[in-house]
């Protein structure tokens, strides 16, 4: 396992990593520059029983006005709060899951503000590194994947989670047909929809976890997660 001081080095170097490959890309301009995720509080990451990653889509700062992105330049890392719903949703599963909570029993981050916390101590990277608008389409977020896959895959490796959670990327980085065989577990409340289950895999020594975009949270969403987070923790 790396050092503080060592995982603080790499993240630096995979930020300028970034800003070097979008610019050879020729994505910077004057309006626009790369949104530099990882982990807020590397010591505390280091620290948790179950260093936990978490891969979204992309993330939104401004447009021109005529619906085209615009803006970054900053680090997702210095501007985690409770204002953004998708925030909410990770750190209710990830404060759930820490403290032994479910649903019903959780404080609203109103009443507490450390539950908000939480995400700071995890790996938060996004696929697209570069601005996007607040949705993204999958044609767009696979273009994304193969654009920036290599430096995706560095992360995953400089990290080195103990388990991934896909908030709706699993499909850009693994065939589930293919990973069937992987499935260890799917953890769903009976009354739910299918984007309402987390589905567990083991492939090539890495816990994954397949679910919904954590903007769309509620008690079963949070309560599946939690539960597939506690089978990772007991079976790892």
């Amino acid at each position: 396992m790396k050092s503080i001081e060592e995982l603080t080095k790499a993240q630096n170097d995979l930020i300028d990593e970034i800003q070097a490959f979008a610019e050879s890309k020729k994505l910077v301009t004057e309006d626009i520059c790369p949104i530099y995720d990882g982990v807020a509080d590397i010591d505390a990451y280091l620290k948790s029983s179950l260093k936990i990653m978490w891969i979204l889509k992309n993330a939104y700062d401004a447009n021109d006005g005529n619906n085209n992105p615009n803006g970054g330049g900053w680090y997702l890392k210095d501007v985690l709060d409770s204002s953004v719903q998708t925030w909410r949703g990770m750190a209710y599963a990830i404060y759930g899951f820490r403290n032994d909570l479910d649903w019903g029993a959780l404080p609203a981050i109103s009443q507490n503000k450390k539950i908000i916390d939480e995400i700071k101590s995890v790996a938060y990277i996004n696929i697209n590194k570069m601005p996007g608008l607040k949705s993204i389409s999958d044609s767009e977020a696979l273009y994304c994947y193969n654009l920036w896959k290599d430096i995706l895959n560095k992360q995953i490796d400089v990290y080195e989670p103990d388990v991934i959670i896909f908030g709706g990327t699993f499909r850009f980085f693994y065939n589930s047909d293919e990973l069937e065989s992987s499935k260890q577990e799917c953890f769903e409340n009976l009354d739910s929809k299918a984007d309402k289950k987390a589905i567990v895999y083991k492939y090539n020594g890495k816990w994954l976890i397949s679910v919904h975009h954590p903007s769309r949270y509620g008690g079963v969403y949070i309560d599946t997660l939690i539960d597939a987070l506690n089978y990772v923790k007991n079976h790892k």
